[in-house]
């Protein structure tokens, strides 16, 4: 294999680390203004998370027949903006380099048709026994995805609204199946 071949198949290896997906949104997936909620942007994400998760080789179809699932343990979010429902939006998310042996982190960023981010985020992953209903140790490959030097979106835990006014209205959603 010539060094060029080389060079291009480690940057194919690579850019396949970072996911990337358009989502047009639905009418379900607005508000009354005909934005888009951010209950349907944090789903964008799942639904990316959960094909990149495929591509790699570690996707629910391979983990259920293992007795394993994935569970997203914790979710942190920052909306920047609005986004209109007509239009598409692209998510782009990756492995972190945060991730260890018993979680698994994924950053993300979504942006609008213009290029500009709507929302960014961080999420953390635990591999789950089914029939004990435990938490599993991640396996080797998961470890090994993740994308080396690529900086999250914002640094974990730190309280995304700092910096705004007082009393600025903060959104939450119950958790479902």
């Amino acid at each position: 294999m010539t060094a060029a071949a080389q060079t291009l198949r480690g940057y194919d290896e690579e850019m396949r680390r970072i996911w990337e997906e358009r989502f047009t949104p639905f009418v379900f997936d607005l508000d009354v203004r005909g934005e888009v909620t951010p209950v349907a942007l944090c789903r964008f994400f799942g639904v990316a998370a959960g094909h990149h998760a495929s591509e790699l080789g570690v996707g629910d179809e391979v983990l259920r027949a293992q007795g394993l699932a994935w569970m997203l343990h914790r979710l942190e979010a920052r909306f920047t903006r609005t986004a209109s429902g007509e239009r598409p939006l692209l998510v782009r998310t990756w492995p972190s380099d945060r991730t260890s042996r018993l979680r698994a982190e994924r950053d993300f960023t979504i942006e609008d048709s213009s290029g500009r981010t709507v929302a960014e985020g961080l999420s953390t992953w635990l591999l789950i026994q089914l029939a004990a209903r435990k938490p599993a140790r991640m396996p080797k490959e998961v470890l090994e995805f993740a994308v080396k030097g690529k900086a999250a979106p914002f640094a974990p835990g730190a309280d995304p609204a700092a910096g705004k006014p007082a009393g600025e209205p903060r959104w939450s959603a119950p958790v479902s199946w």
